[in-house]
């Protein structure tokens, strides 16, 4: 009997499919490892071009480093396009960088997009503000401009400060309006229809933005009992009478967001926090990683590794966590200022937490960072949580009895000063520029302050100030969606 023909070359075809099947797969996994090793070598020229700008304050080499990344983005999604099967158990690593979300941007858009940024972030390095008094001859910096927000209490130099220091930005001849268009084109290239769903899919969670509401709607009322509880205490502190709004220079910081500034004056038994506070004056901000690193070792998180206390510096003018992470050499370095305080203090243990993760894998870091993980900021956030709940651990002593109830409601409000406020920030940000994109408004600015003032329950000086290119997040089109996420994760140990 003769052979089936057909059915030889069925059994022909078949293993030819299965021999180029198993041979694209490892062609496709090489492909893979070899844009990680890309992807952590740009990781380094980022890092180092950042931090020649935060030292320097010249962010050209930034600008460059952005731009060759896009390139190379733009590189490997090409690269990858070719490929027709692909096995299920790298799909994931494939789909990152096949969709690498705004680095699917043409190049002049996106070097508008990496410019714009860049620029805002070298203005407030360098730029220095008139004084108040208008005295010849003084200028303030920005770590002069965060250290009057944080200790002044003098309402008229909070105001005249926050108000000057607002008019240093928006000098761009780029509109704001049309580098916030490029993420529906951003969203476009990506296969999404709506920015919306794009940002969603950028943070792995499809329906996002209607699970955010429902959770704010739940937590508003809790906020709302804090910022009365807040309003009244700054109202009785400074003898003033704001009965529905906050202005936004009292709460210790450009944006409002963290009210840990204003402990000091919000906290009904202040003890606790001028028991951590005296313990800090005689500590270097070095020593408080120290005891960050500490934690990190404990929650099984691991150490922030020698690499970083060889190369970290603690000298910088202004206190404000840069992280430099360099993938190809695996290790991660901070800048920071030495002026231990309960912000920096919470700040540290936040930054150590971050780096800890960080140092659990670099090969796939910069992959990994095309996406944007709300597990992981919660992760991060742990450390700030655990700083408050383990002072003992750290051998700081206090007056007060810690099983007494003061001192535990004490604990409870210095968290909810620190993560509360930040919810309805995120949400104004991501609803402000969805609202915008949607249906543009006469005045961004205005309309900013619109949104922040029903979120928020804050206000400005004027109700039109720019200070949104202060947030990194939007002149970067970077969505707050995973920090939503965060806050979220985190309230759950305040309700």
């Amino acid at each position: 009997m003769e052979p089936n023909v057909n059915l030889w070359t069925y059994l022909f075809v078949l293993c030819n499919c299965f021999v180029w099947g198993s041979f694209s797969s490892e062609k496709l996994m090489a492909e893979l490892q070899l844009a990680d090793m890309e992807l952590a070598d740009a990781c380094n020229e980022l890092s180092k071009a950042l931090r020649s700008g935060v030292l320097h304050g010249d962010f050209n080499e930034k600008i460059a480093a952005d731009k060759a990344y896009g390139s190379l983005l733009t590189e490997e999604t090409k690269n990858l396009k070719e490929y027709e099967y692909i096995p299920q158990e790298i799909e994931r690593n494939y789909t990152f960088l096949l969709k690498p979300g705004d680095g699917l941007l043409p190049e002049e858009e996106w070097n508008m997009l990496v410019s714009y940024h860049n620029d805002n972030e070298e203005i407030e390095s360098i730029v220095k503000v008139p004084c108040s008094n208008n005295t010849e001859g003084c200028l303030f910096t920005k770590g002069e401009y965060q250290n009057i927000l944080r200790t002044s209490r003098d309402v008229d130099l909070l105001n005249s400060t926050w108000f000057s220091w607002q008019h240093v930005f928006g000098a761009s001849s780029v509109e704001y309006s049309t580098v916030l268009e490029l993420t529906k084109k951003a969203a476009s290239l990506n296969e999404f229809e709506d920015v919306a769903s794009y940002w969603e899919y950028l943070n792995d969670f499809s329906g996002a933005y209607a699970k955010a509401r429902e959770f704010w709607e739940e937590i508003k009322p809790l906020y709302l009992k804090l910022h009365r509880f807040v309003r009244t205490r700054l109202n009785n502190y400074y003898k003033i009478n704001e009965t529905v709004e906050i202005p936004v220079f009292l709460l210790g910081s450009n944006f409002g967001n963290d009210w840990s500034y204003i402990a000091d004056i919000i906290l009904p038994h202040p003890q606790l926090h001028y028991d951590v506070e005296t313990f800090l004056k005689y500590k270097s901000l070095r020593e408080v990683y120290i005891l960050a690193e500490n934690l990190t070792h404990a929650t099984s998180l691991g150490t922030l590794g020698e690499k970083f206390w060889n190369n970290s510096r603690f000298n910088m003018t202004y206190c404000e966590p840069h992280i430099f992470s360099f993938c190809a050499d695996e290790y991660s370095e901070v800048y920071d200022c030495d002026e231990p305080s309960w912000v920096t203090y919470l700040d540290a243990h936040e930054t150590a937490f971050r780096i800890a993760l960080r140092n659990q894998d670099y090969s796939s870091l910069m992959r990994q960072n095309l996406r944007y993980s709300g597990v992981d900021e919660a992760i991060a956030a742990l450390g700030p949580l655990f700083a408050i709940e383990s002072m003992h651990y750290h051998g700081i002593k206090t007056v007060a009895d810690v099983t007494d109830e003061s001192v535990k409601m004490t604990k409870l409000l210095l968290v909810a000063l620190r993560f509360l406020p930040q919810l309805p920030y995120y949400l104004a940000a991501d609803e402000w520029r969805l609202q915008e994109l949607d249906v543009p408004s006469a005045n961004v600015a205005a309309y900013w302050w619109k949104v922040r003032n029903e979120y928020q329950g804050i206000k400005s000086v004027s109700g039109a100030e720019r200070d949104f290119l202060r947030d990194e997040y939007i002149t970067s089109n970077k969505p707050y969606i995973r920090w939503v996420i965060r806050s979220v994760v985190l309230l759950f140990e305040i309700i």
